[in-house]
């Protein structure tokens, strides 16, 4: 497949090297000398000096022959001039990294010129990560379907839990809860009579508002009434957003005076404190020790790991540590920090899993959810009109190696009994094997 990536920053080195990996043939582009030598003296990519708004230069770099342009320069104009110069030029794909608001907004102004293009948002999408890890210690969201009105999550069996020793299906009736299926050592076990034992992982499929209502009747919704944020990032104020919607109060410690002021008028029910952090004072004075969380979302790795090693000192049950350099998670990983947060990693992951699902040689597989699990994967199947089994029960047919987790059919989930059946435009949630391909048709035999 080939690749043009606009921009050399941290998130296009990262790009650049792991689709290369992936035997994709790379270009680089980039207005930086310095930039591009980061890459191609470490990376086998092609590469051109230059802007990725500059029509000759997307010429040179070949774009009309590309498969996917994307582009991740520090600038949101850039990146949109860019994808919509790519998309005139004959390129069919595109991916546009878009931060500030008035970016989004003109993105959706765009949508009829942008046809199959994919906008991240690195801060939203980050902000949104942070607010999972809050409120859920134990629980991943896989996905959203349906405007979120229904989720894929993961549970993850703790010792002494109270689920623990429960079979899945004393635990689905007794909370009206859709227990889809349980993962135990890596391997996906569809028995609904087996004990819930510790490091099992159950999944759940359900409507949003059930798996709230089971997350707060089973204590795993973390009862947060205080969060304290370091650095008035973008980040922290979509974090902020979601955190007052839910009833949170917020404490931002910001030293530069005018992101106050913006922020302030942003987040009118947040508290906004103008100093320096680095002053153990400051953090003491603002309540450090009575805050249920802190995040450290400075610009700064540094700052970030000294703030958050001086939080844990002060025993602070939750901290979140966000880190720009992708390669220090690991160096890191001894150190009591909390959880630590890579935007670079987070908007990566969805752009490799985005590309992976277009790789894909059969239409058929609407879109892949990756796990934790090295085994498994979650997809969507597309049921087309040349599906063999239409309107045939699912207990007429044999299962292959696979789960039918549900069924959505026009934003209903469907959780599948031997006597329901499948029908034109349903689509399919399964777990599956990796790296194996098969269609609708393979489901049933």
């Amino acid at each position: 497949m080939k690749i043009i990536i606009a921009g050399g920053g941290k998130l296009g080195r990262f790009l650049a090297k792991s689709l290369a990996d992936m035997n994709n043939e790379i270009t680089l582009i980039d207005s930086s000398y310095e930039a591009l030598n980061l890459v191609v003296n470490s990376v086998d990519v092609n590469y051109v000096l230059g802007s990725a708004t500059n029509i000759q230069i997307l010429k040179q770099a070949r774009v009309s022959e590309s498969d996917l342009v994307i582009s991740v320069m520090s600038s949101d104009l850039d990146n949109i001039v860019c994808t919509l110069l790519s998309q005139k030029l004959g390129v069919n794909k595109s991916i546009t990294k878009v931060r500030e608001p008035v970016g989004v907004e003109m993105i959706e102004l765009l949508k009829s010129d942008l046809l199959s293009s994919l906008a991240i948002n690195p801060d939203k999408m980050s902000a949104e990560c942070i607010f999972h890890k809050i409120l859920l210690s134990k629980v991943s969201v896989i996905a959203s379907f349906g405007k979120k009105q229904m989720q894929l999550i993961v549970i993850n069996i703790s010792k002494a839990s109270s689920l623990e020793n429960q079979t899945l299906s004393s635990v689905a009736k007794k909370n009206g809860i859709n227990i889809v299926t349980l993962e135990r050592d890596n391997q996906i076990l569809n028995k609904m009579n087996m004990k819930l034992k510790a490091n099992d992982k159950i999944y759940i499929f359900d409507y949003y508002e059930v798996i709230q209502q089971f997350l707060k009747n089973g204590g795993l919704n973390h009862k947060i009434k205080s969060v304290m944020i370091v650095g008035g990032s973008k980040i922290a104020i979509y974090l902020s957003k979601l955190l007052l919607e839910h009833g949170i109060k917020v404490k931002i410690i910001e030293k530069d005076i005018h992101k106050c002021q913006k922020i302030s008028e942003l987040l009118p029910d947040a508290l906004i404190i103008h100093a320096d952090a680095s002053n153990q004072s400051v953090l003491f004075e603002a309540g450090l020790e009575s805050c249920d969380v802190f995040v450290s979302l400075t610009s700064y790795d540094e700052e970030n790991i000294v703030y958050s090693m001086f939080a844990r000192l002060n025993k602070i049950p939750k901290i979140v540590t966000k880190i720009n350099h992708i390669e220090l998670k690991g160096i890191l990983e001894n150190i009591e920090i909390g959880t630590i947060i890579s935007p670079h990693k987070i908007t990566s992951l969805l752009i490799l899993n985005y590309i992976k699902n277009f790789l894909k040689e059969n239409s058929y597989i609407d879109f892949i959810y990756p796990l934790d699990n090295p085994c498994y994967e979650i997809r969507i199947l597309n049921v087309s009109e040349s599906f063999s089994k239409l309107k045939m029960r699912l207990k007429d047919g044999q299962m292959k190696n696979l789960s039918i987790l549900a069924i959505i059919r026009k934003n209903k989930i469907i959780f599948p009994s031997k006597n329901e059946c499948v029908f034109f435009k349903d689509n399919l949630l399964i777990i599956a094997p990796k790296d194996t391909n098969f269609s609708a048709n393979d489901i049933l035999e």
